[in-house]
């Protein structure tokens, strides 16, 4: 995702502060002093160079934004800055939690569709409790999360009893899914949300719907075989394409130009 950023010149706040601390916004907001600048291009270009914007946890330490919306200044206590109405703003998006975000929701979609709605349930409640603890949206895993914590989350729509809950929790940290890893076995365990390996096979599901696109089923049925196995012999493609030799020739050249 890429930045989007615009003036908002003479706008005022009316009186209200901006949304409630802890509330999840869709833009962020940027103050800088515009008279230090000789022209808006370079104000733009400060804008854009910036660090990404911190709050301020209750301990007093800071940590990166976790919202879409990126405010700078000294935060109040309410955590919105003390210089909210200031007249010179730009609002630029947090691409990094739209990242995370994302990331989130194609997680749930994917474990929904691998099993059922009630591992996608499960999984959605896992985010919810790692997305504090989640520093960038490169992460390869979750926090550890416990058992009995998990349990405590679900939504009450779930209905999922605790021996049916640690079922869904084996199944999902069980090969071929590996959509969990499994911590110690002391009050059920706990638990981790395997990023990496979900990310990985969602990048590849996109890049054979491309591929299909473009060169059909045949040509996505020999993408997966080198895929999975790096290399192969015409003679091989040809037999495991299940496709006549011509056919298969025809498609590999053209996939190749």
């Amino acid at each position: 995702a890429t930045s989007l950023s615009s003036s908002a010149r003479g706008a005022k706040a009316g009186g209200k502060r901006g949304a409630r601390a802890g509330k999840t916004a869709v833009v962020g907001r940027k103050r800088t002093l515009s008279d230090s600048f000789a022209t808006d291009d370079q104000l733009l270009q400060r804008i854009q160079n910036e660090e990404p914007a911190f709050k301020r946890n209750a301990d007093g330490s800071t940590s990166a934004s976790s919202s879409l919306l990126v405010p700078s200044g000294a935060p109040s206590a309410s955590g919105v800055p003390d210089d909210a109405d200031d007249e010179n703003t730009l609002w630029q998006l947090n691409p990094a939690q739209f990242h995370r975000m994302y990331r989130h929701e194609q997680i749930r979609q994917f474990v929904t569709e691998k099993v059922n709605s009630t591992a996608g349930l499960i999984i959605s409640a896992m985010l919810k409790q790692s997305a504090a603890y989640e520093k960038t949206a490169n992460d390869s895993s979750s926090c550890v999360i416990a058992y009995d914590h998990i349990l405590r989350n679900l939504p009450p729509s779930a209905d999922v009893p605790r021996e049916t809950l640690l079922n869904y929790l084996e199944i999902m940290s069980s090969p071929p899914l590996n959509i969990l890893s499994r911590i110690g076995l002391a009050n059920g365990g706990s638990f981790q949300i395997n990023f990496a390996d979900i990310v990985h096979i969602l990048k590849l599901r996109h890049a054979e719907s491309v591929v299909m696109t473009k060169f059909d089923v045949l040509g996505a049925r020999i993408f997966r075989m080198l895929m999975d196995k790096k290399q192969m012999e015409q003679r091989l493609i040809v037999e495991k394409a299940m496709a006549p030799a011509t056919d298969v020739r025809s498609k590999l050249y053209e996939m190749l130009s």
